[in-house]
């Protein structure tokens, strides 16, 4: 289990029930009073609230109350130990086994604490010895974490009941669970965030820009004091491809990719203030090695593009945030939500081999950037091809195969605007034939020029 650094989380302890028999003099328990049920605070954490959780099962005279107290066992604000006591002096007569003869049901604690620092883990326990409350685990000190004071029907003389945790996991001395402490998600270009993704035949992870997952751990990073961003799930660092260079380092277009943590320079990221801040604000992520910036491909909003480095330019692709933990989830900081487009594909419904023909593309409303990949069926069609200033794409291709062919144009989307897919234009390729038709239900051959009057000059 993993919770981000100052995000608050509740967990809950629930007391077995305890068997109530006879005493050795074949008295039967009468009455329970001053039931005291104690769990330590975990250290490096921060007390939100402690509530009594559930609906006890067994009639007490009086509701439970939770206290915060300190290892002498009075009220602290400040203490250590949290308290759920029953019968206690002045708040009622406990508990009549009569009532409810053969077992005692305590309710549970739900207990809401904020984590520490990133890289910690937190180990709720029962009360147990530490150096500031020593005796918690002795047998029969008043410390133990149960205690209670029982009356026999007859006699009526009291009798001390302590239970302590022993040193082993069975009875209680040891964490009951471990929590590790983990930093937020980074969040970019439409709010989504970074996280490694397998790629088929590549043994290298490598860091994609995908939708936001409250609470999955491959979306959460510690950024360390060496300047790294480590992955809880995997403890590997963000990285860069060694992929050429250029005369400002790493070339532009290196893909950022997860590796384990060696502490070379392209492991090494600087933040703008406003990256952590509390702000609105988004900020730059630097790689050490070569002062570039940690940057979107071709600025595209979908889920699954990948990450690469650039030279900073300070553009929507490159503002990045890594808030406080406790502003995830809900309020997670956002870019503004991208309005929806559509892609209109144009171009021959007949081809013939070995003949330059063209296909364009608009997308509407003008998004003012992003890519358009033509594709044969799931083959690219060359390489992605920016939308002009109009929102227009165009290119010119030679079927070398006869057949139908399904053509489709993607949109890559950019900030502020969604990702579409044009509907398929089916082309009839022949080895032989004259002409083409230009989708517009013409029988003049195709043009290599512009696609201009197929959308409007």
């Amino acid at each position: 289990m993993s919770v981000a650094r100052g995000q608050e989380f509740t967990y809950r302890i629930q007391p077995d029930p305890i068997t109530v028999v006879k005493n050795p003099s074949g008295e039967t328990i009468a009455r329970w009073i001053e039931i005291m049920y104690r769990v330590d605070i975990p250290p490096g954490t921060e007390l939100v609230k402690a509530e009594v959780a559930s609906e006890q099962t067994t009639p007490f005279e009086n509701t439970p109350k939770i206290t915060r107290i300190d290892p002498n066992g009075k009220q602290d604000d400040n203490g250590s130990i949290l308290q759920m006591g029953i019968g206690m002096r002045g708040d009622g007569n406990g508990w009549f086994t009569k009532k409810n003869p053969g077992f005692l049901t305590f309710p549970a604690m739900d207990i809401t604490l904020e984590p520490g620092d990133a890289g910690t883990v937190i180990e709720p326990t029962l009360r147990i010895s530490t150096d500031s409350d020593p005796d918690a685990s002795k047998i029969g000190s008043e410390d133990n974490f149960f205690t209670a004071i029982s009356q026999p029907e007859r006699s009526g003389i009291a009798v001390d009941l302590r239970c302590a945790a022993a040193a082993d996991s069975s009875s209680g001395g040891k964490p009951l669970t471990s929590i590790k402490v983990v930093d937020s998600s980074v969040f970019g270009l439409d709010g989504r965030v970074l996280e490694p993704v397998n790629i088929p035949g590549n043994s290298t992870p490598h860091i994609q820009m995908k939708d936001f997952l409250d609470g999955s751990q491959s979306q959460q990073w510690v950024y360390t004091a060496a300047h790294e961003f480590r992955n809880p799930a995997t403890n590997k660092c963000i990285d860069v491809v060694e992929d050429g260079f250029d005369a400002g380092g790493q070339k532009n277009g290196s893909q950022v990719i997860l590796s384990p943590c060696q502490g070379n320079p392209g492991q090494k990221w600087t933040l703008d203030p406003t990256v952590t801040d509390d702000s609105d604000a988004f900020g730059a992520i630097v790689n050490q090695a070569d002062g570039k910036c940690m940057d979107v491909t071709d600025s595209a909003s979908a889920d699954g593009v990948q990450v690469q480095i650039w030279d900073c330019t300070g553009a929507p692709n490159q503002q990045w945030k890594y808030p406080p933990a406790s502003t995830t989830g809900p309020n997670k900081p956002v870019s503004p939500p991208s309005a929806a487009t559509t892609t209109v594909l144009r171009g021959p419904s007949t081809a013939q081999t070995g003949t330059d023909v063209i296909f364009g593309s608009q997308v509407s409303p003008n998004p003012g950037g992003g890519t358009v990949q033509f594709r044969d069926g799931d083959t690219d069609l060359g390489t992605p091809v920016p939308v002009d200033a109009d929102g227009k794409a165009s290119i010119t291709h030679t079927f070398d195969s006869a057949g139908t062919h399904d053509i489709t144009a993607v949109y890559s989307g950019t900030l502020g605007r969604t990702g579409s897919t044009a509907e398929t234009v089916t082309v009839t390729v022949t080895d032989d034939g004259g002409g083409t038709d230009d989708g517009g239900g013409t029988d003049e051959p195709v043009s290599t020029g512009s696609l201009g009057n197929a959308f409007g000059s």
